[in-house]
């Protein structure tokens, strides 16, 4: 019932005007929101296998996406909204694996994050118009929010109850796929740039491809 409530109030949040009262009622949304995501990550702090059911929560997310959330307003506001950093992970990875016309066997990884940067292709928006650079620059913020939720999950505290947590100092717990290479790196990004020229006939914006840039930096960092 909280995930239903969840996105009803979010597809109402580009309902509203811009006038004073419509501001108000969408800042009264919004805060909906923030108490419906707190829900949801105070279950999965206290849940006993939150690695499980966050897993199990992410997936009946996913496909209310699909089935409910056509307009990118109201996919970010869900995913910038979400309190819970493994769900976060778990979710980005089911969308972008969506969004990835070649499918691989990888568990969630710095590896994995390189093959959706090298492969994934998003759809357009309805409000883009023709600015279509605009699907590439929602799939770097993806990228961007999955590689912080997964550097929050690679310390190993979200895999476990807050209680289990009480006393125990967080550490990186590093997987053989977490190790990519310079070239590896290189590769993806070049990909993505050659993939988003061909997309849309010229280079993307500076602040995309800054974005780009900070997020081959940390990789390689």
């Amino acid at each position: 019932d909280v995930i239903k409530w969840l996105f009803c109030v979010i597809t109402k949040t580009t309902e509203n005007d811009d006038s004073k009262e419509g501001i108000k009622i969408k800042d009264e949304q919004i805060r909906i929101v923030s108490v419906f995501q707190r829900m949801l990550s105070l279950a999965l702090e206290v849940d006993r296998s939150p690695a499980l059911n966050s897993a199990k929560l992410s997936h009946e997310l996913f496909h209310m996406v699909l089935g409910h959330m056509p307009l990118r307003a109201h996919r970010m506001l869900l995913l910038e909204s979400l309190q819970s950093k493994l769900l976060s992970c778990k979710l980005l990875e089911q969308l972008l694996d969506y969004a990835c016309p070649e499918k691989v066997s990888i568990p969630m990884s710095l590896k994995l994050l390189l093959h959706f940067l090298k492969n994934c292709t998003l759809a357009a928006d309805p409000t883009d118009g023709l600015e279509r650079w605009r699907k590439w620059e929602e799939l770097m913020h993806l990228l961007w929010m999955l590689l912080l939720s997964y550097s929050k999950a690679m310390k190993g505290c979200l895999t476990s109850s807050i209680f289990e947590q009480i006393g125990k100092e967080a550490t990186l717990v590093y997987k053989p796929d977490d190790m990519v290479s310079k070239s590896a790196v290189q590769e993806a990004v070049n990909a993505f740039l050659s993939r988003s020229q061909e997309d849309i006939g010229e280079a993307l914006p500076l602040h995309v491809e800054e974005s780009l840039t900070y997020l081959q930096d940390h990789l390689l960092d």
